[in-house]
């Protein structure tokens, strides 16, 4: 047997890499079926400083950029993603999933809170999903407080997703607070079945936040439950118009706006028939 070292390559590109990169498209295949990690040498001095990593079948993209600290992971329809193979890239910046499943995850939680308790999730900064239509919630109070360096987070075309942080049942006062200290940008789209950022009764505090797009969430009638604090958010986009954000506070901006869309809705309704 012979192993190849390439110490100093920059770049790895695999394509139509069906032999080592196969995954499930449904929870009932075989494990035979899932990624093979070493078959694509992850854990050898091949791959131990590229700085682009590229691996591609007829399901699957994954890309890792290594000057950004970027992964990408896209698949052309929902696909069941190990959960091992986020734990092969470090110090990931940002991080981007489009129609993912996470395999791991399936049995225990609909969330992507097993990615964002490790330790390196500290430096995410930016984290966008979609269509990822598994998720019940995106992450827990607890995971929620550990990505201190958030800055954008982006979720679209979730057609399950309830809420963005859990409500963990034993929460039962509002002096629990979660701080998205950095948290400059919020964008929620096309999430149907979304009705809070959290039905819980907590505390949030968005020091940062600067822009908030809310579009396409015809069932989110107010932000939050608990105390919420948005000071340097002056305006919201809901549904691609700019709504001042005033002294009430969000969720009074919120619910207001989502009253005028109702109405809106109802005299277009009325013209039509």
């Amino acid at each position: 047997m012979h192993t190849l070292e390439l110490p100093k390559l920059k770049e790895l590109v695999v394509t139509d890499s069906d032999k080592c990169l196969s995954f499930k498209s449904s929870i009932e295949e075989s494990e035979t079926d899932s990624l093979d990690l070493k078959a694509i040498s992850l854990d050898d001095k091949i791959n131990s400083h590229l700085e682009v990593f590229e691996l591609r079948n007829d399901l699957v993209e994954i890309t890792w950029q290594n000057q950004s600290k970027t992964l990408r992971i896209s698949a052309d329809e929902p696909t069941y993603i190990p959960l091992g193979l986020f734990q092969r890239f470090h110090n990931v910046k940002e991080l981007r999933l489009n129609q993912c499943n996470l395999n791991d995850v399936w049995s225990c939680e609909m969330s992507l809170s097993p990615l964002l308790s490790t330790p390196s999730s500290q430096n995410l900064k930016v984290l966008q999903v979609e269509w990822c239509d598994w998720l019940f919630n995106l992450m827990t109070p607890s995971m929620a407080r550990n990505l201190v360096q958030l800055r954008e987070l982006s979720i679209s075309w979730c057609d399950r997703l309830f809420e963005i942080v859990e409500n963990e049942r034993d929460a039962t006062s509002s002096s629990e607070q979660v701080v998205f200290n950095n948290l400059n940008k919020l964008s929620l789209e096309n999430l149907h079945f979304l009705s809070f950022f959290c039905s819980g009764n907590y505390s949030f505090n968005f020091p940062s936040l600067e822009e908030l797009i809310i579009k396409g969430c015809s069932n989110m009638k107010s932000f939050s439950q608990g105390m919420l604090s948005t000071p340097k958010l002056h305006k919201v986009n809901y549904e691609g118009k700019e709504v001042e954000n005033g002294g009430n506070g969000l969720n009074s901006t919120i619910q207001q706006a989502h009253k005028e869309q109702v109405c809106i809705q109802l005299i277009s309704l009325n013209r039509f028939l």
